[in-house]
């Protein structure tokens, strides 16, 4: 994830999230292409600084990035990266958040590290979201094509499979990955990614009981998952890759649940953590493949509240 590219579409971000749009004119090339699903289609930087941006001007914002994968083609890096986004109005000691996450796709030249392309799909929003004036907002019915159209699932496999590091480090890359293409729903790719006898679980967030699949079961389960979350989002914190006895790793990950604010700061009235809710792992065999897909919840979520479950 350590690259120049990177820098610079954190400085995206946030030139977006403060309406600063003529910094663009630093990150975007002349003639850059920008999809996103919730503002439209724009071509050219001018197009860009007048359209592309948040649609008030809000005391302050946080950024939370996700999932945060690339990989070369020819003198450019496409970068896939989850971004979770709340910005705000401040009325000491009352805030007013709105919060919006997705999956973007950047394509940036590596000779003078502006972002060629930006395509985004919008997960989730969530809060005080009249603020998001003329979006068009997501119904939890998501089209992940323009995003698939841009970021190559077998080229960013490919990459992580060549590079010369460590199996935990390998095994941590992978997960990122397959959570990307689970975030896509991209049915082929997490076939291509797991073991015959692979099998997925997830905890209830909101009520009691578990989601089961197998590979058999794939489509329905993804369905099963997104009913039940209503605006799902697969956006995670990887943390330890441990490579066990029998010769399988596990990679603990954290998912980060979509329109959360997360845990207030000591002494502040806006300063917030991300709330991760759901702790997990991938398990991968000697050959690659996903063996074990979960999660459980590690908070009982309440409309005005949580509390932590004890381990």
């Amino acid at each position: 994830m350590a690259g120049k590219e990177i820098k610079t579409i954190q400085n995206y971000l946030k030139a977006f999230s403060s309406g600063s749009t003529e910094q663009y004119r630093n990150l975007l090339k002349e003639d850059v292409h920008i999809v996103y699903s919730s503002l439209g289609e724009f071509n050219g930087i001018e197009e860009a600084i007048a359209h592309v941006t948040i649609p008030e001007e809000f005391d302050d914002f946080t950024i939370t990035m996700l999932n945060t994968i690339s990989y070369p083609d020819g003198t450019d890096r496409v970068v896939s990266t989850i971004a979770q986004h709340m910005n705000y109005y401040e009325d000491v000691p009352y805030l007013y958040p709105v919060v919006y996450g997705g999956q973007y796709v950047f394509v940036v030249d590596s000779e003078d590290d502006r972002i060629r392309s930006i395509t985004f799909q919008l997960d989730y929003q969530g809060e005080n979201t009249y603020y998001l004036k003329h979006w068009n907002l997501s119904n939890g019915h998501n089209d992940y094509a323009a995003v698939k159209a841009v970021f190559s699932a077998e080229r960013a496999y490919e990459e992580i499979m060549n590079r010369t590091i460590s199996e935990e480090e390998k095994a941590k890359q992978l997960s990122r990955l397959y959570l990307t293409v689970w975030n896509t729903r991209d049915v082929s790719f997490i076939q291509k990614m797991s073991a015959p006898e692979v099998t997925f679980s997830r905890e209830k967030t909101y009520s009691n009981g578990t989601l089961n699949g197998t590979l058999e079961s794939l489509e329905s389960y993804i369905k099963s998952v997104d009913d039940y979350y209503d605006l799902n989002e697969w956006g995670a914190r990887i943390n330890a890759a441990v490579k066990n006895e029998d010769g399988t790793i596990s990679v603990e990950f954290q998912l980060l649940s979509p329109y959360r604010l997360g845990t207030k700061k000591l002494n502040s009235s806006n300063k917030f953590s991300s709330f991760y809710d759901e702790a997990g792992y991938i398990v991968f065999n000697s050959n690659w493949q996903v063996t074990s897909f979960s999660s459980a919840k590690v908070a009982e979520i309440y409309m005005n509240g949580f509390d932590v479950i004890e381990a």
